[in-house]
């Protein structure tokens, strides 16, 4: 954790994904300013990456909805992704298969799907394209430095 969060404040869910792996940054705003809270990113599994763009990213949404269910369920938050097609998800009358099942999981919460051009979304649209080593007990390796170097270039504040 980079930052304690605020349930009182804004949260944010960025994500990104490539062929290679998913990226997703967990921030709020506080004072004006984006704070990154959290980040994280995994490789894509063999059978992740026969999965088509729209699912890459939702499979980062799920991932991570889930994972900060305690900070994200009491209240509205935002996530943002540079895949429009995920805006739609809500409007979708017939959903079936996988989508359907991670549909139905983001029922039990309020959220709004925002649209952000890939060029905006630097930290997660830039670390999803970087091919993550992973040690023998599953953890990412040299994530923290990629993200420092990243952030220099971001608009995104680290606490």
């Amino acid at each position: 954790m980079l930052a304690l969060p605020d349930q009182s404040k804004e949260m944010i869910l960025t994500t990104d994904a490539s062929d290679i792996s998913i990226f997703f940054n967990f921030s709020m705003i506080k004072d004006g300013q984006e704070r990154i809270i959290s980040y994280s990113g995994r490789r894509l599994r063999p059978a992740d990456r026969n999965y088509t763009a729209c699912v890459k990213e939702c499979l980062c949404v799920i991932s991570r909805v889930l994972h900060y269910r305690e900070f994200l369920q009491p209240k509205p938050f935002l996530i943002r992704t540079d895949n429009s097609a995920l805006k739609f998800l809500n409007s979708v009358k017939h959903i079936h298969g996988r989508l359907g099942r991670w549909y139905i999981l983001l029922s039990g919460y309020k959220y709004q799907i925002e649209h952000i051009k890939g060029t905006k979304n630097v930290v997660a649209d830039t670390l999803s394209r970087i091919e993550l080593l992973v040690d023998s007990d599953g953890d990412t390796k040299d994530l923290d430095d990629k993200v420092a170097n990243i952030n220099t270039i971001s608009n995104v504040t680290l606490d």
